[in-house]
């Protein structure tokens, strides 16, 4: 006789524990989100305590330079979800794991920023500047990273108690119709303007979001170039347009589109209307990869430079965009090489 397994449950039920030790993660996460953002921030923009770090230079300043931003998004995420885990009705499955999913890549982005700092810490990089400031930014860094690694800890926990689970399932709500709900739900504050704001919603529901769920790569490079772009905006007003700003746009973009893609395909943000296989899907890996290929770059430029021909002592602009632009395309090549050899996302055909 053979022996099938049934099927999980689509929801926990209220007063399941589960929920209970989840939600304790999820809260966790923020705590840590809460206390990362204000240190981080203070740390690379206040003078006072920017020129005193170890960890001011690249390449440990790159991995700020984007956690910075990762973590409040990721946190707004969750923040967003929030409202729609009401302890009185059952809890869809997908939505929890996203949840959990969205804390654990926060977590990450967390402890690979610490870690890089332990690391320029280790090193005494920048030693010559080291004062009284540096020990209180040290001392900072040990309450960041020991809040991170506990709370990772409690999400690992609550992950390996919940069942397993698709979070692209067709049936299943995604991100985009969480936030619409949500939408709805705080239109209702609006008083005599609440039917303008959900015609407005449901608009947006079936015109916006229906085309980001059928073009997603697309819409998220639209967004990770808005990103690019409203930075170098930034640093125009601050220090006068340049011709590196191109290279600032291109560098951010590059860096949001990889976080977009890989944390928007883990945690489910999107659910497409035609998931990528085969050589599409293969394509879109090698874009990612070659996208996250680009700060990391900018980041050991002073190793890398010789590929562009750079002599010691420093990397020019041009020739850290000749060098950003060999790099990115020789990783997109490998990575669909590598993909293609292994016929990766290829559909599989049984006799």
């Amino acid at each position: 006789m053979q022996r099938t397994e049934s099927p999980p449950d689509h929801s926990l039920a209220a007063g399941d524990p589960r929920r209970a030790r989840a939600g304790r993660a999820v809260l966790d996460t923020l705590l840590v989100a809460a206390i990362f953002a204000p240190y981080a921030l203070g740390a690379k923009e206040v003078p006072a305590i920017y020129q005193h770090v170890p960890w001011r230079d690249d390449p440990y300043d790159a991995v700020v330079s984007f956690t910075v931003f990762f973590v409040p998004m990721l946190a707004g995420l969750i923040l967003l979800r929030i409202p729609l885990c009401r302890n009185d009705t059952p809890l869809p499955v997908s939505r929890v794991v996203g949840l959990v999913r969205a804390c654990r890549v926060t977590l990450l982005a967390v402890l690979l920023t610490v870690g890089g700092e332990w690391v320029a810490v280790a090193l005494r990089a920048g030693g010559s500047s080291w004062d009284w400031r540096t020990g209180v930014a040290i001392a900072l860094l040990t309450v960041v990273t020991a809040a991170a690694a506990v709370a990772y800890f409690r999400v690992q926990r609550a992950v390996k108690q919940l069942p397993r689970w698709r979070v692209h399932d067709a049936l299943d709500p995604d991100w985009i119709a969480d936030a619409v709900v949500v939408a709805e739900q705080l239109a209702g504050w609006l008083g005599p303007f609440r039917t303008a704001a959900v015609r407005v919603l449901r608009w947006l529901d079936a015109h916006i979001v229906d085309e980001t769920r059928r073009h997603p790569i697309t819409a998220a490079a639209t967004l990770a170039l808005l990103f690019g772009l409203a930075l170098a905006a930034s640093a125009a007003r601050e220090h006068g347009p340049a011709p590196v700003l191109l290279l600032f746009v291109g560098v951010a973009a590059s860096g949001m589109f990889a976080f977009i893609v890989s944390t928007g395909t883990y945690v489910g943000l999107v659910r497409s209307v035609q998931p990528s296989r085969g050589v599409r899907r293969r394509v879109i890996d090698a874009l990612v990869v070659s996208a996250a290929s680009v700060p990391v770059t900018l980041a050991f430029r002073d190793w890398l430079g010789w590929i562009a021909g750079a002599e010691t002592g420093g990397v020019g602009a041009a020739r850290l965009g000749r060098l950003l632009i060999i790099v990115a395309a020789a990783v997109f090549v490998i990575v669909l090489a590598a993909e293609s050899a292994g016929r990766a996302y290829t559909p599989r055909t049984t006799l």
